[in-house]
């Protein structure tokens, strides 16, 4: 077998054009959060794909913490109800300096406080009585939170957690497609999609960042071949050999986390991102 890398296999790097089914690098959690860290700059848009409970917020939340800043602050469109959401709670946002909202935009008081802050979470209170009144409910409160963002002349990231949601349920693609195409060098936007048959191709195209987690539909997998610089065979061949953990995500509940495969475009940069 041929080896992917350029260089010494310790650096990461491999030939886009190369087409081989080893497995790339392993990397602790702990030095990819701390190498991510380092790397990250302005305008830079990330994608994370995969099934529902595989960690992609956990670990979204965990790059989160290396990257914003009252200079460059974070916007999190989070539209699970309270109690059901378990990343993105009151407790996230004050472990990420963040101020909690359930409704844009933030009043007067919110807004002066949030100087000092790295941004804020944005969790509109729902109903839970009529799908349609709480998605009216979400989309009054995402569009313009969405349209702030890419107008704003600060450095700011937007996180859209979930991507199939707002794109779809909420008919706001062409809204976040705004900010992929015409974000740099200042509005970045994170998205994290559970199924990507619907999303935007600009979420596999425009990142600079993509974390993949273990995903056996073949369907997402074929989207894969809309990320450049890399083959999609060669993905899907990582993807599907990811080690998956069960793990506790409540006090009576578990899930099924797995590793990542992470890709930088520039420098055509692979890892795998251990549990």
């Amino acid at each position: 077998m041929s080896s992917i890398f350029d260089t010494e296999e310790e650096t990461g790097y491999f030939p886009a054009r190369d087409v081989d089914y080893q497995m790339p690098v392993l990397l602790s959690r702990q030095d990819f959060y701390d190498k991510f860290g380092d790397d990250y700059g302005d305008g830079q848009h990330l994608t994370e794909l995969g099934p529902t409970q595989r960690g992609k917020s956990r670990m979204g939340k965990e790059l989160l913490k290396r990257v914003i800043s009252p200079d460059r602050k974070m916007l999190v469109l989070c539209g699970k109800p309270p109690g059901r959401e378990r990343t993105w709670d009151k407790e996230a946002a004050e472990e990420l300096n963040l101020i909690h909202l359930e409704q844009w935009p933030p009043n007067p008081y919110q807004r002066i406080r949030g100087r000092d802050h790295n941004g804020w979470l944005l969790q509109p209170k729902l109903k839970m009585q009529d799908p349609d009144e709480d998605e009216a409910i979400l989309l009054a409160n995402f569009k313009p939170a969405i349209m702030a963002d890419h107008a704003s002349r600060k450095k700011t990231i937007t996180v859209v957690d979930e991507g199939h949601q707002v794109h779809v349920d909420l008919k706001l693609k062409k809204h976040c497609e705004a900010s992929l195409m015409r974000g740099a060098p200042d509005d970045s936007m994170w998205t994290f999609v559970q199924r990507g048959r619907f999303v935007s191709y600009l979420c596999y195209d425009a990142p600079e960042h993509i974390l993949i987690f273990r995903d056996d539909d073949r369907a997402n997998q074929q989207r894969y071949s809309e990320i450049g610089g890399v083959d999609s065979r060669y993905l899907s061949s990582i993807v599907r050999r990811l080690r998956t953990e069960r793990v506790r995500s409540g006090p009576t509940s578990t899930a099924t986390i797995s590793q990542a495969v992470y890709f930088r475009r520039s420098g055509s940069e692979i890892y795998i991102i251990d549990t």
